[in-house]
């Protein structure tokens, strides 16, 4: 039982290491960038908050954005990221 054990734990290890993960990001050609749904709104905009403790973007390693999405049909809640 032991064996088996091993054997696919072994297996297991060697899939993970060998599977490759790709990463995709989006970029923006313009802010604000707006889709709609039959639902939803969807706008991603710069930040707009002055909030001390909010995560500030790195030149040249990463960037912030703000997300809201809005209900168009009034029957769920508004959401702001």
């Amino acid at each position: 039982m032991k064996k088996y054990l091993f054997l696919f734990s072994l297996a297991v290890m060697l899939f993970v290491l060998n599977s490759n993960i790709k990463a995709h990001a989006l970029t923006f050609n313009q802010l604000p960038n707006t889709q709609k749904s039959d639902q939803w709104t969807v706008e991603i905009d710069k930040v707009k908050s002055n909030d001390p403790h909010a995560i500030k973007s790195k030149k040249g390693v990463y960037q912030t954005y703000s997300m809201a999405i809005k209900s168009i049909k009034n029957d769920a809640s508004d959401v702001r990221i």
